[in-house]
């Protein structure tokens, strides 16, 4: 074939050291001189490479110079020929040209291994993936059975394949399907381990018989005929035997049976898979070791050796420098295939695997039933594209070893797609070009659309497209789906296009990666991939691998891994440190920004300076939404407006995820209430803005079809940013804001932080308007905006963040049942503060000062009040059943229309002399034994049965339902000695005299 000038100039660098340099200029001088055909003209290739002379001289010449290429090229192994056509013709009418091999392939595979290498400064950790799996359930028959039996057995299989039709994806096996000439015990085996839940049908006969080889989950036995009670029954007893199949005297009756079976089987695919440990590679094994699959037929690691591992070395070297080696991947398979319309349809997935092992052995797997198409999918930043980079270049490395029987890995990375270019329905030629061009620092150098979709035509590629979320965001979903189809065509389609002698013994295979919660529910990620069924691939064609979130394991490799010299251990502890951080840290992603900071922390800790959770996160959400750029239908700006929002919808609504149709119309709503935002967008694309929303960084879609935030911290932190910012708008807008019931302890420890980080003309202001909703009661009560200024102000005070005066406050009517109300060590001040009517049924309140506070009307029924003064306070008509004051100022306090019932006061002062009717009342003082102090006893693991002291009241012995004694030191409350042997409760236990 004619060979490109970049083709011709790639094999003339080959045989560099074989040629003159003036032969060699000659040559690179007629590879300039290339045109569009592939042709030279004749007298242009005579004036660059003879010195000249006559036509007939400089023919003469040149057939000399071709001869000296050929030869060099031959003795130097590069097949490179400079040919011209053979007419006797004057040179003027005459062409020459070069033949050789395709260097294409060598391209594509450069191209892909810089795709490769082109990532973060970090170090990556390889991720971990799980198979999405199409669930099979094998039904277990009698090896031997009468006629009867074997038709009953048959009608099950056929009446349970006929329901598993409706279902997602389940597919049903039995021994009455193995064909004629197989080893039936071998596949009989062969099925039953292969089935992700194995049903027996039992009767008599298959009684006789016990299956062999393990099951993934127990098995499920029904009873497919009556056996009398006393036959003995291997496994489980049988379900249903109160009415066997054989008893189902109609289709109803049969059909009811069937769908019991299957929402057992439903119920017992939803159990985990047993746990199965597989250790990590260590840092000193060769890079392949960390990816291939165990036993699948290499040679071993002295083979690796003899192979050549400078080669290998050399090669490593030349890729981009690494501190240390990647920590291997994991991942989980799982099904896409198609249900039936309402169908919640629960992601069914695989055990963990290797993600990129898993990756190779699709890749190379030749067997008849080969998946060619693979989709890896995850949620925002789960190493998704880390995964497919690592893959590519384990992929390469497998191709180097074994030689082109290894599919060719053609990485295309879509985010360097132009958005136009998607949106204008472009072809697939015109995409990959514009792919080719975005990675290529010029348009000539290298292989063309057109060339790459050759080569994927003849078969053995495997063709990746990363990120096809990046794509999918700017499109309409029709659109989105007509892109991912036509990607589909570039493998399947091009091959079948080819005749037989033009392609290869198996298509090209195709890699996609797309983040999970693009799509609004599973059922929408399945139809979507499947082309709605119009023309696409089965669920079945597909091999669906879902990422899986860090371990402990890979978060210690990873810290070792990308912050040398460090504890690892330690930096766990930091994390711990942190609230919720240790969960953020379980994605890739999340970790790495993670690791960045805690240098950062550990350095402030060191020094002494505040270290601030809240400062992180807002870290953390400005990288998340500067690692978005380029996609945002929505700005950036305004998106975080969302997020604090949507916390505080959530949040009000008592819930804490949305079905994906209320967060849509959410969204709708609150751009629509927001004008000022619109006027950004100059065109409404409400679809867009959707889509958007859902491949957010900070949104996942659950397995239940709903919409949340990724964290609860998250969301924690989103509506403490909702307080802050609500706190620096008008009053009636702020208090409208706060219009929320009190949320978690956290929330406020974020909003107690970011206040604490103002400025002290800002801070003031955010005071100011807290001071404002506590002293104000619309309506004559408390409302949700002034419950919640109250509850920050007793979270701030108790852990020392900047708070509002309480003293004051207007609680009139509110809910404070089961509240904890102290100054965390330090005495609270709330004198005059209102509490009329408000509900304090079982709240503890210690160390207060309530002086002058108005308690008229308010139900303390089983409150406590410890150490506090309620001088002057107004208690009138309060409800005090079972109300215990300790350790009281109860001086002026005023009483009357109250109603007391077993009423406490005790250690109070003053005593009523007048003992009122209700109350029990203690003496005011009483005198203390010095050094005494209450102890606790812990290490029992079960309730505790019976104690005693010993004689000389130095030690105590307790009995417990965990089958021990033990015996303590009475004084400091030490564990001495545990006393064991008996095999139940202990209910009781004595000292002998002498102790």
């Amino acid at each position: 074939m004619r060979l490109p000038g970049r083709a011709v100039l790639r094999h003339l660098d080959r045989l560099a050291d074989d040629l003159t340099p003036r032969q060699l200029a000659r040559l690179r001088a007629l590879a300039d001189l290339i045109g569009d055909d592939g042709r030279i003209p004749m007298p242009q290739a005579l004036d660059v490479a003879t010195p000249g002379g006559g036509d007939v001289k400089a023919q003469d010449t040149f057939r000399k110079f071709r001869a000296a290429l050929d030869e060099a090229a031959s003795a130097a192994g590069v097949d490179l020929r400079l040919v011209s056509d053979r007419r006797k013709a004057p040179p003027a009418d005459r062409f020459c040209w070069f033949e050789g091999a395709d260097v294409t392939g060598e391209e594509l595979a450069e191209r892909s291994q810089r795709e490769a290498r082109r990532r973060t400064g970090d170090e990556p950790v390889a991720a971990s993936v799980s198979e999405v799996l199409q669930p099979v359930v094998h039904v277990e028959t009698a090896p031997q059975a009468s006629k009867a039996l074997r038709r009953r057995e048959r009608l099950f299989i056929e009446l349970l394949t006929e329901q598993v039709a409706a279902l997602p994806g389940y597919r049903v096996t039995s021994p009455l399907d193995i064909p004629l000439g197989v080893n039936v015990g071998a596949e009989r085996q062969r099925l039953r381990e292969a089935a992700d839940v194995v049903v027996e049908l039992d009767s008599a006969a298959a009684r006789r018989y016990a299956p062999r080889g393990a099951t993934a989950r127990r098995p499920l036995r029904f009873a497919l005929e009556g056996v009398v009670p006393r036959a003995s029954v291997t496994g489980n007893a049988a379900l249903c035997a109160d009415r066997p199949f054989s008893q189902c005297r109609d289709r109803v009756a049969r059909l009811h049976f069937v769908t019991t079976v299957l929402a057992m089987v439903d119920d017992r695919l939803r159990e985990p898979l047993p746990a199965r440990q597989e250790p990590w590679p260590s840092a000193e094994a060769p890079a392949w070791a960390r990816y291939e699959p165990a036993a699948t037929g290499r040679t071993g690691t002295h083979a690796w050796d003899r192979s050549g591992r400078e080669a290998w070395a050399r090669k490593m070297m030349s890729r981009r420098p690494l501190d240390v080696t990647p920590v291997p991947p994991v991942a989980g398979e799982t099904s896409l295939a198609a249900g039936s319309p309402g169908d919640p349809m629960p992601r069914h997935l695989g055990e963990p695997t290797r993600a990129v092992a898993r990756l190779l052995s699709w890749a190379v797997d030749e067997s008849p039933g080969a998946r060619h198409l693979c989709t890896l999918l995850g949620d925002v930043g789960m190493g998704k594209t880390t995964t497919v980079k690592l893959f590519t270049e384990a992929l390469l490395d497998r191709r180097r070893q074994h030689g082109p029987a290894v599919p060719l890995p053609i990485l295309l990375d879509l985010r360097d797609l132009p958005p136009a270019v998607a949106r204008e329905g472009a072809s697939l030629t015109r995409i990959v070009q514009a792919l080719l061009d975005a990675g290529s620092a010029s348009a000539s150098a290298g292989p063309s659309a057109a060339q790459v979709l050759d080569m994927v035509a003849e078969g053995g590629c495997v063709l990746i497209f990363d990120g096809l979320d990046e794509v999918l965001v700017h499109l309409e979903p029709h659109a989105g789906q007509m892109f991912t189809r036509m990607l589909w065509r570039a493998t399947e389609d091009t091959w079948q296009s080819r005749t037989a002698d033009r392609r290869g013994a198996r298509p090209s295979r195709l890699l996609l990666s797309c983040r999970t919660h693009y799509f609004r529910s599973v059922r929408h990620e399945t139809t979507h991939f499947n082309g709605q069924h119009r023309d696409g691939p089965d669920g079945a064609d597909y091999l669906a691998l879902l990422m899986l979130p860090f371990g402990e394991d890979q978060v210690r490799a990873y810290l070792s891994a990308n912050e040398p010299g460090a504890d690892a251990d330690r930096l766990l502890e930091l994390l711990d440190s942190v609230h919720n951080l240790r969960e953020i840290a379980e994605r890739p992603l999340t970790l790495r920004m993670v690791a960045e900071q805690l240098r950062t922390v550990e350095q402030a800790k060191l020094d002494g300076r505040t270290v601030r959770s809240v400062d992180l996160y807002a870290s953390f959400v400005a990288q998340w939404l500067e690692r978005d750029d380029g996609k945002h239908s929505l700005l950036p700006a305004h998106k975080q407006l969302l997020m604090e929002d949507l916390a505080a919808r959530l949040w009000r609504s008592g819930r804490a995820t949305w079905q994906v149709d209320e967060v849509e119309q959410w969204l709708l709503e609150f751009l629509a209430g927001r004008p000022d935002l619109e006027l950004h967008y100059p065109a409404r694309a409400p679809d867009l803005w959707k889509e958007d929303l859902r491949t957010a960084t900070f949104l996942v879609r659950r397995d239940d079809e709903t919409f949340g935030f990724a964290h609860t911290s998250l969301r924690e932190y989103f509506l403490a940013r909702h307080l802050a910012r609500a706190l620096e708008l008008p009053a009636e807008q702020a208090r409208a804001g706060w219009q929320l019931p009190v949320p978690s302890p956290e929330t406020l420890d974020f909003l107690g932080q970011w206040l604490a980080g103002r400025g002290e003309a800002q801070r003031g202001r955010c005071m100011k308007a807290l001071a404002s909703m506590a002293a104000q009661a619309p309506g004559g009560r408390a409302d949700a905006a002034a419950v919640l200024a109250f509850a920050y102000c007793l979270a701030a005070t108790r852990v020392g963040h900047p708070s509002h005066a309480p003293s004051g406050s207007v609680l009139t009517g509110a809910g404070l049942a089961g509240w904890q109300i102290d100054g965390g060590g330090g005495r609270l001040d709330l004198r005059g503060v209102s509490l009329a009517g408000a509900r304090l049924t079982d709240a503890v309140v210690r160390d207060v000062d309530l002086s002058g506070a108005d308690l008229s009307d308010a139900d303390l029924t089983r409150a406590e009040v410890h150490d506090s003064s309620l001088d002057g306070a107004d208690l009138r008509r309060a409800e005090l059943t079972g109300t215990m004051f300790r350790g009281c100022d109860l001086t002026g306090a005023r009483w009357s229309g109250s109603h007391a019932y077993a009423t406490q006061a005790l250690l109070c002062r003053p005593v009523d002399g007048a003992r009122r009717r209700g109350w029990l009342v203690a003496p005011n003082a009483t005198t203390r034994q010095a050094g005494v102090r209450i102890l606790s006893f812990t290490g029992h693991t079960d309730w505790l049965t019976g104690g005693a002291w010993s004689p000389d009241g130095t030690r105590v012995l307790t009995t417990g339902h965990d089958d021990t004694a033990r015996i303590w030191n009475a004084s400091t409350g030490h564990h001495q000695l545990t006393l064991t042997g008996h095999t139940h409760w202990l209910t009781g236990g004595a000292w002998s005299p002498d102790g």
